[in-house]
């Protein structure tokens, strides 16, 4: 019984430990992968953001930041599963909406593509990028 008192108290302390720390260093691997992204250094983004994912899993710009990051090294199928992701942890991150719709676009999947711009729009109405998006659907359909 003492030994089961004792795992428990344990437990209870690593767990304890897990929280905001594990939080702050996803963050900073956050901020490291965004500026290699920004630097071009993409394959070095990756790997800062798949780091951060193991401390936390629920910052959705890490998703997002890692979806732009695929995007850009042409794997189209990841970078929408991570701005899904990101979109699944907050529904109203317009910016997820935005950048999957021009995976989808580029990809001539127009349908997809409107639907995730106009979803921006009901979030923010005047985002430019999002009716951006919706002009050259319609340049390209002839809607």
């Amino acid at each position: 019984m003492r030994w089961l008192i004792l795992l428990f108290c344990l437990m209870l302390v690593f767990v304890s430990s897990c929280g905001p720390k594990d939080s702050e260093k996803a963050k900073e691997l956050l901020m490291s992968g965004t500026m290699k992204y920004d630097n071009g250094d993409y394959e070095g983004a990756i790997a800062d953001f798949n780091e951060a994912l193991k401390y936390d899993r629920k910052i959705s710009n890490i998703w997002l930041q890692r979806g732009m990051t695929k995007f850009a090294l042409k794997d189209t199928d990841g970078a929408i599963k991570d701005y899904s992701k990101a979109i699944k942890l907050v529904p109203c991150l317009t910016y997820a909406y935005v950048e999957r719709a021009n995976v989808y676009f580029i990809l001539g999947e127009y349908d997809k593509a409107e639907k995730d711009a106009l979803k921006a729009l009901e979030v923010n109405p005047e985002m430019e990028s999002a009716l951006q998006i919706l002009e050259h659907i319609k340049d390209v359909t002839k809607k």
